[in-house]
């Protein structure tokens, strides 16, 4: 614990790197963020409860991690900008790459932002899967583009009650068996923003939403982009949704 947010709870590979360490079963709270990695490959955080700190709950937004496991962590109540967790930099600037985020349990993401799982531009070969994501001020699970590297992977997460879409993916990735539900955005939304979105297969997910459920901002004329075999509902809009049209987009 920490009484205030002066520093961070614990730091990991800020002044040199850190390899080949587990954490396993430890509480933190109160501080600036509560965990962040910095220089890190092959480092396990499992069973870690995360929860009230002054900023992001669990970050690796400082320098490139590689191979880094997060799994069966409770993850809640951050507080500054509040995501649950914070993984790779915006521009491709920091980078993780062929990570696993599992199992985790990531709620009341309030704050300016409030994300639950953030994977920022750039950040490849991931599997984010088997997550319970839910009350998020913004998506409960956001996912950027791999700059033309292998793609993310993100599947079987359970994510409601967003203030915002339930799931946003800007591309490169592929989404298979999650549950959608109640956003006041978006169940789903996918559009270009530090990218463009490109090779994106959306298949085998139940999205259910009051709004507008699934929305394909920057689906027209792109390579690669499948929205196959999900079910698809929404009580008061648009069950599907492309603004901008959706030529080559392979539908069924």
């Amino acid at each position: 614990t920490r009484p205030d947010a002066r520093q961070n709870i614990l730091n990991i590979g800020q002044r040199k790197p850190v390899q080949n360490l587990c954490l396993r079963g430890l509480e933190f709270s109160g501080g600036s963020h509560g965990v962040r990695l910095g220089r890190c490959t092959n480092v396990w955080i499992d069973r870690c409860h995360i929860h009230h700190t002054g900023e992001v709950c669990l970050s690796a937004n400082s320098a490139d991690t590689h191979q880094i496991y997060l799994t069966r962590n409770p993850i809640h109540d951050g507080g500054g900008t509040a995501e649950g967790m914070y993984l790779g930099g915006n521009h491709g600037r920091v980078i993780m790459s062929e990570s696993v985020i599992a199992m985790n349990h990531v709620y009341n993401c309030a704050g300016s932002q409030g994300d639950g799982i953030e994977l920022k531009q750039g950040s490849w070969g991931n599997l984010i899967a088997e997550n319970t994501v839910h009350d998020c001020k913004y998506p409960c699970i956001t996912v950027y583009g791999t700059g033309g590297k292998r793609q993310n992977i993100i599947e079987r997460n359970v994510c409601y009650r967003s203030g915002d879409s339930v799931m946003q993916v800007q591309g490169e990735a592929i989404i298979r068996n999650n549950l959608l539900i109640a956003g006041q955005g978006t169940g789903f939304n996918s559009t270009d923003h530090q990218g463009k979105t490109s090779n994106l297969q959306v298949i085998h997910n139940t999205i259910v939403n009051t709004g507008r459920a699934f929305r394909g901002g920057s689906w027209n004329a792109r390579e690669g982009m499948v929205l196959a075999n999900n079910v698809i509902y929404s009580r008061d809009r648009d069950a599907l949704h492309f603004p901008n049209g959706r030529d080559g987009v392979e539908i069924h």
